[in-house]
């Protein structure tokens, strides 16, 4: 597993760079062994997902290397389909400028 700690004040300042509004909970989500996911909620109610990209300096297999940007590039070529319905991006980091790679997006109910 290479899921990533965060920590409440790493969530903050992860989604102030991006977004507005005072987070009010935030919850890890359970399932995959890759990224760690974030349920976010704002005072207002408002619900975002973030996605942490595991520590650069973490082992793994080359097809999994940077797969974030993979993600984010899915998500930008296939927002044009209209019988689907995917998350809006509000912001992301793919590079190393800042400690994580990271993508904000609404959060979508979906079902398993």
């Amino acid at each position: 597993m290479v899921k990533r700690k965060i920590t409440q004040e790493d969530i903050t300042e992860i989604f102030s760079r991006h977004c507005e509004g005072e987070i009010s909970h935030f919850k890890p989500l359970t399932g995959g062994t890759f990224n760690s996911v974030y349920e976010i909620e704002t005072k207002d109610s408002k619900p975002y997902i973030i996605k942490i990209a595991p520590d650069k300096g973490t082992s793994v297999l080359t097809y999994e290397k940077d797969i974030i940007k993979n993600e984010l590039e899915f998500f930008e070529l296939t927002k044009s389909c209209k019988n689907i319905r995917f998350p809006e991006i509000y912001g992301y980091n793919l590079d190393d400028s800042y400690r994580y790679k990271y993508i904000i997006m609404e959060f979508v109910e979906g079902q398993m």
